[in-house]
């Protein structure tokens, strides 16, 4: 990482150069003429407001989603993703949670330390917004991050506001480094998560390499490469970006790539694929509610009640088919016929689990 960053030199000058246009367009009516604009991808109030505060503070952040969908981050149309510098994070908290926003922690499941959720509500547009506030920059399958990529502060130091809108972005080169590195990390086939969503997914990252193509030079992202991957793994990623097929067909690209990453996992390959499989076992549930201790008392009791009952109606049932079929008037050509099944069986349930309500209005077999 240390070709990745910048001398102190260099740093100073980007600082200054940026320090320099962040002043002028807080100086200037952007926020305030952005605001105004109207339209399905106007930014909402409530963003503006904490990005102009976020500016008069110097807080290092940026943007590290594509560059294509920060208007519609902005607009509450999607989420909001901020990478935020470690010793930033106390200051981009108070920030936040004095400008109306509110801490919600995702489920006990899915909750990872390097990523904080807040959501807030914009009154003018009536709009919801959802904020990601990461310290790090974790990628890898939905339901688990596993890598921790360590690039946050030359990103940080490259990042640049965008032409338009005023929010902090990636330098082209980062973004397409960061594309080709979730290409390969976030999409698997044996994650259902992305399987669900992968014709969509595809659609995405296709058009935000098309994009990247048309903001980037090949020798940039060459050298930009360089710094962080071998020589042959850099030269396919240029391919990868510009020459080559959509990154989903990419195979030998994706192989090279979480070889090349492999020392940034939190979790090795039986590890991970155990953590995921407890994670997709929990579900969506997270924490659940303490049950009552006549519940609990209760609930084995209810729970040998339904197997037994279960198990006792299955053998009633395959007790009446073979019955059935052993008589002459269901038997077809040698085999049960399937409408006289389906009879006997709805008769069956109709008289087997009437269900009579007494005085009380409790419900009892009958």
């Amino acid at each position: 990482m240390a070709n990745l960053s910048s001398g102190a030199s260099a740093h100073a000058t980007v600082d200054s150069v940026q320090r320099t246009h962040r002043d002028e367009t807080l100086r200037g009516p952007s926020f305030a003429t952005i605001a105004s604009v109207g339209g399905e991808n106007r930014p909402v109030a409530l963003l503006l407001s904490i990005l102009a505060e976020f500016h008069r503070q110097h807080l290092s952040y940026c943007y590290w989603r594509s560059t294509r969908r920060v208007s519609a981050a902005l607009s509450g149309n999607s989420d909001l993703d901020l990478l935020i510098a470690r010793d930033a994070q106390q200051r981009c908290q108070t920030i936040l949670l004095s400008g109306g926003f509110k801490l919600f922690p995702d489920t006990a499941n899915r909750l990872h330390p390097a990523l904080c959720s807040y959501l807030g509500y914009d009154e003018p547009s009536g709009r919801i917004v959802h904020v990601h506030v990461h310290s790090h920059l974790a990628v890898g399958e939905a339901l688990l991050k596993n890598y921790l990529l360590p690039w946050e502060a030359a990103i940080l130091a490259r990042a640049a506001l965008h032409p338009t809108l005023p929010i902090k972005v990636l330098d082209p080169a980062d973004e397409a480094l960061l594309l080709v590195a979730r290409g390969s990390l976030e999409r698997r086939r044996t994650d259902p998560v992305a399987l669900r969503h992968w014709t969509a997914t595809s659609r995405k990252f296709e058009l935000d390499r098309q994009q990247l193509r048309e903001r980037l030079e090949p020798a940039t992202l060459r050298n930009r490469a360089h710094a962080v991957f071998a020589d042959d793994v850099a030269d396919m990623v240029v391919d990868g970006i510009f020459y080559g097929l959509p990154l989903e067909r990419q195979s030998r690209l994706q192989r090279r790539i979480r070889r090349e990453l492999a020392a940034y996992r939190t979790f090795n390959a039986v590890e991970a694929r155990a953590e995921l499989d407890a994670r997709r076992s929990l579900g969506g549930r997270g924490l659940e509610p303490e049950p009552s201790p006549c519940a609990a008392s209760v609930a084995p009791a209810c729970a040998r009640w339904r197997t037994r009952i279960g198990r006792d109606w299955r053998r009633r049932q395959r007790e009446n088919d073979r019955g059935r079929c052993n008589s002459k008037v269901a038997r077809r050509g040698g085999r049960c016929h399937p409408h006289l099944l389906r009879n006997r069986r709805r008769q069956t349930v109709t008289a087997t689990l009437a269900v009579q309500t007494n005085g009380a209005g409790d419900c009892s077999m009958v």
